[in-house]
């Protein structure tokens, strides 16, 4: 057996163990920074670290999520910089951030899709029951907060969404894809994706099949256009809609919504989880799949 044709592929390291080093890199530098970041706010809020811990995750202040996502995202591009310019030996734009004719037009797809997707789950779980409406956020709260709130929404699901595809569709999947083929880098970067998310609060095996799932969609998107903007304005509207908006736990993390709304705890609902944790996520994720081949095949006829 030929034992550097098993690590050394043209020259460069084997795409599989590039994915392997980086799914090592990737998560350290990510909880590093996080370090840094509650070290940083608890030193300019004269803060503990016990009374921090002791805190549910969805009261913990606004100012320390938002540091701390920017901080991900940060560290992100830069562990992916590095192994595309030192390992990979391609620029960091190469992974989809061309911005050719078209790339607007892809953004708005896949903003308009999270929301079609989003609002179908609630159309379908409150016409059948299973969620009950409540009201509107500005019925309670002045509307100025409740919009100063949304904006505070935006600036934290843009940059998760952002890391999470520069990541897991911009290095891993293509990666994969090139040791091994586009079918077992789609499956295995999804199953990959969908074990990172195996730490949140209310977790199931449906969760993860779930999530994975989306990051089979998220592949697609990618794909159907060989760049990320899709697959970033899609994900970024799934999880602004979904919780926001909508009032839906996100992946487990409850999140106050413009649409004040009580889910039933169901294997359609996914209870606490949301969406993502329920057969309603799944049936979102298929739809995302059939208008993604519609509009690839309606951009090919144009």
């Amino acid at each position: 057996m030929n034992w550097r044709r098993f690590f050394i592929r043209e020259g460069r390291l084997h795409p599989a163990w590039r994915v392997a080093l980086y799914l090592i890199a990737y998560p350290l530098s990510m909880m590093a920074t996080n370090i840094a970041a509650v070290i940083v706010y608890l030193s300019i809020a004269h803060g503990s670290l016990s009374e921090l811990a002791l805190q549910p995750e969805r009261a913990l202040p606004l100012g320390l999520k938002l540091v701390s996502i920017l901080a991900t995202l940060a560290a992100t591009l830069l562990v992916t910089y590095l192994f595309c310019r030192f390992l990979d030996g391609r620029s960091f734009a190469s992974l989809g951030f061309q911005r050719r004719r078209g790339w607007l037009r892809e953004v708005a797809f896949g903003l308009a899709l999270g929301l079609v997707l989003m609002g179908g789950i609630f159309l379908v779980e409150w016409g059948c029951g299973w969620l009950a409406f409540e009201g509107f956020a500005w019925g309670s709260e002045p509307l100025g907060g409740v919009l100063l709130s949304l904006l505070a929404h935006i600036a934290f699901f843009a940059p998760a969404a952002i890391e999470e595809e520069v990541a897991f569709r911009g290095y891993v999947l293509q990666n994969l894809r090139e040791g091994w083929g586009i079918v077992p880098a789609v499956l295995l970067s999804s199953a990959i994706f969908g074990l990172f998310h195996s730490l949140n609060p209310h977790v199931s095996p449906l969760a993860l099949a779930d999530i994975a799932l989306g990051g089979v969609v998220f592949s697609c998107a990618y794909l159907a256009t060989s760049s990320l903007w899709l697959p970033m304005a899609f994900h970024f509207a799934w999880n602004f809609f979904q919780g926001p908006v909508f009032g839906f736990p996100v992946s487990g993390i409850a999140v106050e919504g413009l649409l004040a709304t009580r889910v039933g705890e169901s294997i359609v609902t996914g209870g606490p989880f949301g969406p993502e944790g329920g057969l309603a996520g799944i049936g979102a994720n298929l739809a995302g799949l059939a208008f993604l081949w519609l509009w690839t095949r309606r951009s090919a006829e144009n």
